[in-house]
């Protein structure tokens, strides 16, 4: 029984991806803005809507009005994809992606339309540039918010690991408010993707496609925080790891 509904849904969301592209296409040349996002961005935010009835997926959010005007950064613990998909059906925002996926057909193309950030931080100097663009896109635009994820890597539930300071190095220095998240799981042996121990994606997304669920995903904004140029960036990181951990009730060892 899992492997028909698993096969369902994978033709699903295949069916889904193609219908999203197309209709891309059109709105993506529209001028104008609806609700302060690109047309094109509101496809993706109803198409993730539709993955998620496909997968059974429910979102609760704790403060959905503030999440949806919210501008600037919205930091979160990371522990699968689906984090990405759940944020964009609840409110349009946007992602920071590496440049190599703007050079993928059809998913780099509809990266780019949605107003992905592409980066490249691949040594310190790269990183410094990626903290450059990221500031100058939200300078001239601070909403759709841009969804970051400063552990940069996937957790498996245990902890809240360490968070890497370059992204607070940006928000302090150009003054850029950011969301504190939290998120959990109702079903978190089906929804973590242990991607850090070797498990591939496909894997991981064909466990869900098994899951009758329902899943439920559980978002807590925690803390709304405005730096400025005299905050020092790794008190600010080490603050919103130690209140992000307390809300989803995990450690934040140092040692990790």
């Amino acid at each position: 029984m899992g492997y028909v509904l698993g096969g369902v849904r994978a033709a699903l969301v295949l069916l889904l991806v193609a219908l999203a592209a197309l209709v891309m296409l059109p709105v993506s040349l529209l001028p104008f803005k609806i609700g302060r996002a690109r047309p094109a961005l509101w496809v993706i935010v109803y198409a993730t809507r539709v993955f998620n009835w496909i997968f059974n997926i429910r979102v609760h959010c704790d403060d959905h009005a503030l999440l949806r005007r919210h501008e600037g950064f919205i930091f979160l613990n990371h522990l699968s994809f689906i984090e990405a998909l759940a944020l964009l059906s609840l409110t349009p925002s946007r992602y920071l992606a590496a440049v190599e996926l703007h050079q993928r057909p059809v998913v780099g193309w509809m990266a780019a339309q949605v107003g992905t950030i592409f980066v490249e931080r691949k040594d310190h100097s790269s990183r410094k540039e990626a903290r450059r663009i990221i500031a100058k896109v939200l300078t001239r635009s601070a909403y759709p918010p841009v969804i970051v994820f400063p552990e940069g890597r996937l957790g498996l539930g245990d902890q809240v690991y360490s968070f890497r300071y370059g992204i607070f190095e940006t928000a302090v220095e150009y003054s850029v408010s950011y969301l504190l998240c939290a998120l959990r799981y109702s079903h978190p042996h089906i929804a973590i993707w242990k991607g850090r121990l070797g498990e591939g994606l496909v894997a991981a997304v064909w466990r869900l496609a098994t899951f009758p669920g329902p899943l439920h995903l559980y978002l807590t904004p925690v803390k709304l925080v405005h730096p400025t140029p005299e905050d020092d960036p790794r008190v600010l990181g080490d603050e919103a790891r130690r209140l992000i951990a307390e809300a989803v009730g995990l450690p934040a060892d140092e040692g990790d």
